[in-house]
């Protein structure tokens, strides 16, 4: 997909040289730096971590996911859509 600022990715293919597993959330913003161009951002326990764009070949973006995918996660707050009764 297109890079741009907001965009919410999970990570699909391990990456140990990087830091980034699969199933990691991260979002795409600004870097500190004018140079630094877009980075994407990870929670790292309280601090954040970032890793270009460029670097990170395996994302995909993430505004929801299945319940399957969301297995092994840890959020602190999630929503599940299900259709009415038929």
């Amino acid at each position: 997909g297109e890079w741009y600022a907001g965009r919410p990715v999970m990570v699909t293919r391990n990456d140990a040289a990087l830091g980034v597993f699969n199933g990691d959330i991260g979002i795409a913003l600004p870097g500190a730096s004018a140079q630094a161009g877009l980075r994407v951002y990870f929670a790292d326990g309280p601090q954040l971590r970032s890793v270009g764009v460029a670097r990170l070949a395996h994302v995909e973006t993430a505004f929801a996911m299945t319940v399957h995918k969301s297995q092994g996660s840890e959020f602190e707050h999630t929503v599940l859509v299900l259709p009415p009764r038929a």
